[in-house]
This record gives structure tokens, C-alpha cells and sequence, in this order.
């Protein structure tokens, strides 16, 4: 209902808009998911030879916690807590997180005390997130293989075109999620971090952690996901076998054992800002949104 005067209410019908989100990782399947509830559609378009950060088979997703109150933390908490109970591939489990230095276990012993047990635990030298989970890729529905090179506004919507100038579809919203590929489309000031994984099969149990070296993360049956490196500012989306190597050998050292067998690796990159805060940047129309998913992070959605 709208009204031009008090008491002249008159019916409206309102256009659910078209959306056209540029890219199919974690956080382009977690904004189709979210529009999706409201019958919305969207149109997917995602590079087949580009996979980004969400070819990884799972991803972990927990809160980024500080130990002074400020608006990225906040951001990360509510942000994590709507993926956890909103979107589709999403496993509720604990993550527990250990470390062997000192100034990283007092760290977290620290952070451990400005947040309820039911949230943030501390047993000994081990923190457990009791609000986290695990995140499997999907194939979401409406998904186009089709590299978007130029974005161009038109008429209030924007269109997309690839390479050789080819329209490839356009809409009244563009969610733009495209990873590394963000670097060619937009002006932001954005950093790459390449980061490998192995998955391995294991007739034991395996214990379940995170740390700052190592993570491991069941997935199903006897299949675990063990992870990752961190390369600052590469663009390699190829696997390496030194990289596998060393996954390897730090968690046989971390088990004290051999006994597993690697099925895969897996290489990604996912981009995020250069100062790992929420920020902003000049593009093109307002019917342009930038979606950056930071792993461990929670979901970054920043209207332009």
C-alpha cells in the first residue's frame, strides 16, 4: 500500500527485481541461497577454469573474535551466525582450536572469558567454538559457465559481457562475488590469498582441531579435509606438490603416525580486503553490491 496524501491509501504491486550474481563460491551460493527464500532467482555466472577459493571440498566457518569490541568482530558474529542457521551445505558442529604457543594460548584463554561457555569454551589448551560448522559446496540452481569480463550500466540495470564483447545477461542488481576475479572488475583496494588442502582417507578417528598450522576437518565416511597453506598475494589456482608435501608431513607429526591415505588436493583463491576491515570503493552504479567471503571471516555483504 502507498499513499500520495494522509488516508489516500491505494494497492501497489510491487517487481520483484532481476539479480545476476558474478560467481559461484561460498559466497555467491550463500546470496543465491539467501534470495532463493524470497522467491527470487538469480542468474549465476561463474568462470569453469577460474574455481577460486570455494574449490576447496568445505570450508570452516566460525566467528573472527577480538579482544576489544569493534565493528569487524560484530560484523563476524552476526555474519556467522546467519550462515550457520540460514544456508543451505551448512553443518552446525564445534570447532575446537588448539595451539602449542604461548602467546597464542593466552590469546584465546583471553578471549575465552568475555564470552559464555555455551559460545566460546576453554578446556586446558584447547578452545572449542560451540557456534560454528562446516560449509559443502552445492550446484545451485540457475548457474552459467561464462567468464565476465566488463560490466556496463544500461538503462538501470547492468550488463555483462565476456571477452570477445558478447552480452551474457543483465539485470536490475548485479551481486558481484567473483573472488580473484573482483581485481579486473571492480577498483577496490583487494588482496589474493592462495590457499591448498589435501583430503585423505583414514580407516581411524581422527582428531578433529584448528590451528594456526594445521586444520583437520572430517567430512564423511573415513574422508578428511587437512588444511591449508597461506600465500599472501599469489594468483596459482594449480596445486603444488611441495605444498602437498608439506600437509603431509606436518600431519603425520601432528598424529605421530602414517597411517592415511591422500585421495586429492585442492587449491584456491579467495580475495579480501587489504586491511581486513569492512570498507568500500567507487563503482560503477548503485546497482552494483560486492559480496567478499574471508574464510573464517562470516559473510561480507557491502552495499556500494
Amino acid at each position: 500500500m502507498f499513499a500520495e496524501a494522509p488516508g489516500d491509501w491505494r494497492g501497489q504491486r510491487l517487481r520483484r527485481p532481476s539479480v545476476q550474481i558474478i560467481g559461484a563460491g561460498i559466497a555467491g551460493q550463500s546470496l543465491a541461497g539467501s534470495l532463493n527464500r524470497f522467491d527470487i532467482q538469480p542468474i549465476i555466472l561463474a568462470d569453469p577454469n577460474h574455481p577460486g577459493a570455494s574449490s576447496q571440498p568445505a570450508l570452516n566457518i566460525y566467528p573472527q573474535l577480538s579482544l576489544q569490541r569493534d565493528r569487524l568482530s560484530e560484523f563476524s558474529i552476526a555474519g556467522c551466525y546467519f550462515a550457520l542457521h540460514n544456508q543451505e551445505g551448512v553443518q552446525r558442529r564445534p570447532l575446537r582450536w588448539r595451539s602449542a604457543t604461548p602467546a597464542k594460548i593466552q590469546r584465546m584463554q583471553r578471549l575465552s572469558q568475555l564470552f559464555p561457555d555455551d559460545y566460546l569454551e576453554q578446556i586446558d589448551n584447547e578452545v572449542t567454538y560451540h557456534q560454528a560448522g562446516i560449509w559443502q559446496s552445492l550446484s545451485p540452481a540457475g548457474l552459467q559457465d561464462a567468464k565476465v569480463c566488463e560490466l556496463r550500466p544500461s538503462k538501470g540495470q547492468m550488463r555483462l559481457y565476456d571477452a570477445a564483447g558478447h552480452a551474457l545477461s543483465q539485470a536490475d542488481v548485479t551481486l558481484l562475488a567473483a573472488g580473484a576475479g573482483m581485481h579486473t572488475l571492480t577498483s577496490l583496494a583487494l588482496k589474493n590469498v592462495r590457499g591448498q588442502s589435501i583430503r585423505i582417507q583414514s580407516k581411524h578417528a581422527l582428531p578433529e582441531f584448528l590451528t594456526g598450522d594445521i586444520n583437520i576437518t572430517h567430512l564423511d565416511g573415513h574422508d578428511f579435509l587437512v588444511g591449508s597453506t597461506y600465500e599472501l598475494g599469489s594468483n596459482d589456482s594449480q596445486t603444488r606438490l611441495l605444498d602437498t608435501d608439506r600437509l603431509i608431513s606436518d600431519l603425520a607429526q601432528t598424529l605421530q603416525h602414517r597411517d592415511f591415505t591422500l585421495t586429492s588436493a585442492h587449491a584456491g583463491i579467495r580475495t579480501t580486503f587489504s586491511d581486513r576491515v569492512i570498507g568500500a570503493g567507487l563503482l560503477p552504479t548503485d546497482a552494483l553490491t560486492t559480496a567478499i567471503m574471508d574464510q573464517g571471516v562470516g559473510q561480507h555483504l557491502e552495499p556500494m
